[in-house]
């Protein structure tokens, strides 16, 4: 590497880093109860997810948090047939993290069962969910800078709420994370091109948390390339995988392997060559190649170059 590339990635790495310092400090803050609220923003597969939840996993004095987990009745002779049923009550220490699709109702039960100051609701890859008016609202309700946050619902979903005990109007003192793919301070504004109600709705949201938004500045497939790497390092995620371990019987590859599935991507990268965004998932799939070939770079990386590249690529 020339040492113009090297203070290039170094410049790129730092920006990324403090980025992820402030996320640190704010999730700090959301955890004990210091804010009622935060947003982060970036790539998928950057890591979002895994830090900001094992963090509030370890940060003390945290309550437990409240889950209720429900199956549907399959008894043709039960007085409840085909309806939800509660099965297990669930309660752990961490956030309470809800992915994929997510009702505003659900929003609105989760609030109440997870009201005190030290609960922390995670909302999760639900970038859909985002762009529903009512549930955008729901959540300035429960962010609003007042001694006293209430939540008062109006949803066609009510009598589900009812059954479930939510009452119509409650208090609600604990905090919220949403991890999202979007920059929601970066969106059109009304009247302009490609804007959409929810827009509004998401600018009048990061208006409310005030300081409390970090985007983590992985825009530049560059730069996320060269911060990725960096996690990996210092995490040992290829070297030490669970992951790995778990599917391919190997607890991971060498440093050295690491290094040249590190090389391999880079050049992958300056080629764009690649079918996909480039994720810690990626990652993975090519130390998994590394592992079945058993360290053997051209099997590997021909298999790397045949399932993850375009076609016609050559290396």
């Amino acid at each position: 590497m020339s040492n113009l590339q090297y203070q290039t990635d170094k410049s790129l790495l730092s920006v990324a880093l403090d980025a992820e310092r402030e996320m640190l400090e704010k999730l700090d803050e959301v955890a004990r109860g210091r804010s009622a609220g935060l947003i982060i923003s970036g790539p998928p597969g950057s890591g979002k997810s895994y830090t900001s939840e094992e963090y509030i996993k370890t940060t003390p004095g945290l309550d437990h948090i409240e889950d209720v987990k429900f199956e549907k009745d399959l008894d043709k002779d039960s007085s409840t047939y085909k309806q939800w049923i509660e099965v297990e009550r669930i309660r752990k220490v961490g956030p309470l993290v809800r992915k994929s699709r997510y009702a505003p109702w659900s929003l609105v039960r989760d609030f109440y069962r997870n009201s005190k100051p030290n609960n922390i609701l995670m909302i999760d890859d639900n970038d859909i969910a985002l762009r529903n008016i009512d549930f955008v609202g729901l959540i300035m309700s429960a962010t609003e800078m007042n001694a006293v946050r209430t939540i008062d619902y109006n949803l066609k979903m009510m009598e589900e709420l009812r059954m479930e005990g939510v009452p119509a109007k409650f208090d609600y003192d604990g905090g919220i994370i949403i991890l999202t793919n979007y920059n929601m301070q970066d969106v059109p504004r009304q009247g302009q091109k490609g804007a959409k109600p929810y827009h509004e709705r998401w600018r009048a949201l990061c208006s409310r948390l005030g300081g409390q938004y970090v985007d983590l500045r992985l825009d530049d497939p560059r730069a996320l390339m060269i911060f990725l790497e960096h996690r990996i390092r210092t995490t040992g995620q290829l070297t030490k995988s669970k992951y790995l371990k778990k599917n391919y019987g190997s607890s991971g590859i060498t440093k050295d392997q690491q290094e040249e599935v590190f090389d391999f991507v880079r050049l992958l990268m300056s080629r764009q060559a690649l079918t996909q965004d480039l994720d810690l998932r990626t990652y993975n799939r090519i130390a998994s190649y590394v592992i079945i070939y058993k360290g053997k770079s051209k099997p590997w990386k021909s298999r790397t170059v045949r399932d993850l590249c375009h076609r016609g690529t050559t290396v």
